[in-house]
């Protein structure tokens, strides 16, 4: 799958609660958290869930916003099983 070629990291525009959210849940990638203002400007950091695919140049490749399989935009999941070739829960 293309997935194997991206490294995946989360981004929290805030600490706030983020210790008790990412103990409950089992992330497989390291989380971050307080961008500098410049990197949220950068790319736009507004709205969460984001997500981004960033070239090795610092490019935005692809963005998507909101969350994966929601009922009201089932469209967001599948374009990111299609990008990265793989299905997601």
């Amino acid at each position: 799958t293309r997935s194997n070629e991206y490294k995946f990291i989360g981004i929290s525009l805030t600490s706030n609660q983020l210790d008790e959210h990412l103990n409950q849940v089992n992330l497989p990638f390291p989380v971050y958290h307080s961008p500098p203002l410049e990197i949220s400007r950068t790319y736009r950091f507004s709205r969460t869930p984001q997500t981004l695919v960033i070239s090795p140049e610092g490019r935005v490749i692809k963005s998507w916003f909101g969350a994966y399989g929601n009922l009201f935009d089932k469209n967001t999941q599948s374009e990111i099983e299609s990008f990265f070739q793989v299905k997601l829960p």
